[in-house]
């Protein structure tokens, strides 16, 4: 008899089990579900989106963790190691945990080749099942009709935001993307909308499902004041001011922050106090969204950003903090990226790009963005790489004290310099 696999051996197999990285549908995750016998014990957060739904799940955790409710929440890609994607209380869950549903999940899917998110998907839910939870949320992968978490019913249901990203899957204008990321929502249950100028088939697809909307700026609404927020929803004559604003960077995240007080009173078996939603906005711990380094005296932001859209709000918040100096950029991209829109949301920013290829199946080569850049009229110094410890540490040479780098793009790369500085500060 072997012996039973460690996480490693089991996230190494799992990418080989189906022959489609990704591969968008419910019926495979159904059926598992069906095998296993599975029955949802627990009330339901789902939320899709462009941009900002990593951000609403660490807001919502920390909240609810600080009301002192069971809490779990499942997210994806992680950062540093999987056990990220899956926490108990904004704690990860250990390596046992997670091969004991993988071998579950194995052990009956008999001829269903799952892809390696479906299969995760799944064991989240598997360690869920076992847990005395108040509340569960769950940030959907892609889209959102044919995501593996929309397997599972929402109770609340929240969307983030709607922007050019997944063209290949998704379609190729806001209002087909609208369709998909709505397709999360149920039938009389709430769906919160985080943007106020959403794609019209965003509310029409909510109304033909017959789900009860929450939009921002009409059943709800919020104001940025000079240091503090304020929030409001008449329906429920609900009203909180001066709210601390979110330990993360930038006004948008005050929109998600609006949709995550606006689903948080709408999950009716939960009650939070203002003073505990104070407290949750104030102690969210997340990586990499405009995370701030000194090494060697020289200013190092790090964010995910890896769409337009998300790189003009980085862009925006880079405008706020501005340097003396120049900016340089350390950056990477897979291949389903429109890198030309990429560039134009930054380039008033940037005076140096270090790009680097991303190292997998869906990567893309540091000479293929360079003639993307080209083609859009680049000027910027434009140094390639194809090794990122190589490209950090000759960009940081480079660079003044006076300087800046903004390192974004792909979360593979994140990932990668993210683990580079924090060796670095630690043996400095």
């Amino acid at each position: 008899m072997s012996s039973p696999l460690n996480l490693q051996q089991w996230l190494a197999k799992l990418e080989h089990i189906s022959p489609n990285n990704i591969d968008l549908g419910l019926s495979r995750c159904q059926i598992i579900l069906d095998r296993l016998e599975f029955n949802k014990q627990w009330p339901l957060i789902s939320v899709a989106g462009t941009n900002g739904k990593g951000s609403c799940v660490a807001m919502l955790e920390s909240i609810l963790v600080a009301s002192g409710y069971q809490v779990a929440s499942y997210t994806s890609p992680h950062i540093f190691q999987f056990n990220e994607r899956i926490k108990i209380n904004s704690k990860e869950v250990d390596d046992d945990l997670i091969c004991e549903a993988f071998e579950k999940i194995e052990a009956i899917r008999q001829e269903i080749l799952l892809t390696y998110f479906e299969y995760t998907t799944l064991a989240s839910m598997i360690i869920f099942d076992q847990m005395p939870l108040d509340v569960v949320i769950m940030e959907v992968g892609l889209g959102g009709r044919l995501d593996a978490v929309n397997v599972l019913d929402a109770d609340v249901a929240i969307v983030t935001s709607i922007g050019l990203d997944h063209q290949d899957w998704l379609g190729s204008t806001r209002e087909q993307i609208a369709i998909e990321k709505a397709g999360i929502c149920r039938q009389e249950k709430p769906c919160v909308i985080a943007e106020a100028d959403s794609p019209a088939s965003l509310i029409k697809t909510v109304a033909d499902v017959n789900a009860k909307l929450y939009q921002n700026n009409n059943q709800y609404c919020y104001e940025i004041l000079e240091s503090c927020w304020s929030w409001e929803c008449a329906e429920l004559q609900l009203n909180y001011k001066d709210i601390p604003l979110p330990n993360l960077n930038g006004d948008v995240q005050v929109q998600n922050a609006a949709a995550v007080l606006m689903s948080l009173q709408l999950l009716k078996q939960i009650k939070v106090t203002e003073e505990q939603i104070f407290a949750g906005l104030q102690n969210i711990k997340i990586s990499a969204r405009f995370e701030v380094f000194n090494i060697e005296g020289k200013e190092v932001i790090v964010d995910v950003a890896h769409n337009a859209e998300a790189v003009f709000e980085l862009n925006e918040m880079l405008m706020q903090r501005q340097v003396v100096g120049d900016d340089f950029a350390l950056f990477g991209a897979l291949m389903d990226k429109n890198i030309a829109s990429i560039y134009q949301s930054i380039k008033q920013t940037i005076n140096h790009w270090s790009v680097v290829s991303i190292k997998n199946e869906r990567g893309c080569d540091s000479g293929h963005i360079k003639k993307v850049f080209d083609g859009v009229g680049c000027l910027d110094e434009l140094s390639l790489f194809e090794d990122v410890e190589e490209a950090l540490n000759k960009t940081l040479k480079k660079m003044k004290n006076n300087d800046r780098l903004i390192v974004f793009g792909s979360f593979y790369l994140v990932a990668d310099v993210l683990k580079l500085l924090k060796n670095r500060l630690y043996f400095n």
